[in-house]
């Protein structure tokens, strides 16, 4: 976004950004895969005792925040505006 304050292309910065993301996404795949409980008991939706319906790993498996942060980036680059919170995930849907 500094980049676009300057005047200057964010594009790269911005491509980056997503690489990395898609990076993340294969590190948490993998994670998954050692976990010590089934995933859905981690991440799935359910009833539990805590203030969300869905497993505490959920936002994490997901990328939630990391996609959220992106698609604001990416509205702003696209729009020259900032997005409506009410048009971002919450992460707890």
């Amino acid at each position: 976004m500094l980049d676009k304050a300057r005047g200057d292309d964010a594009e790269p910065d911005y491509r980056a950004a997503t690489d990395a993301s898609a990076a993340a996404q294969l590190v948490v795949a993998r994670r998954a895969s050692g976990y010590r409980f089934p995933l859905a008991r981690l991440t799935g939706d359910y009833d539990n005792e805590t203030s969300y319906p869905f497993g505490y790993l959920r936002a994490a498996q997901t990328l939630c925040y990391w996609s959220r942060n992106e698609q604001q980036v990416r509205y702003l680059l696209d729009q020259g505006s900032a997005i409506s919170f009410l048009e971002l995930p919450s992460c707890q849907d």
